[in-house]
């Protein structure tokens, strides 16, 4: 088991389908966070997670998902 620490690049690229890296961050998601990678663990320190969530594309994200009509 490893531990693999992300930064805020990487979960971007991986969350957002329009960013230029979305492709390489999934695949690399994929490689290394497999059933068969020895059940390895995702490391996001608080300040990156608050960068991402903070970043205007997360705001953006979620301003959309509450104008959703009912």
């Amino acid at each position: 088991m490893a531990r693999i620490s992300v930064d805020a690049g990487f979960l971007i690229g991986l969350y957002d389908r329009d960013d230029q890296y979305h492709a390489i961050a999934v695949r690399q998601f994929e490689y290394l966070f497999s059933e068969t990678r020895d059940r390895n663990q995702l490391i996001a320190p608080w300040p990156i997670l608050y960068e991402c969530l903070g970043s205007r594309h997360a705001k953006d994200k979620r301003k959309a998902a509450l104008d959703v009509p009912i």
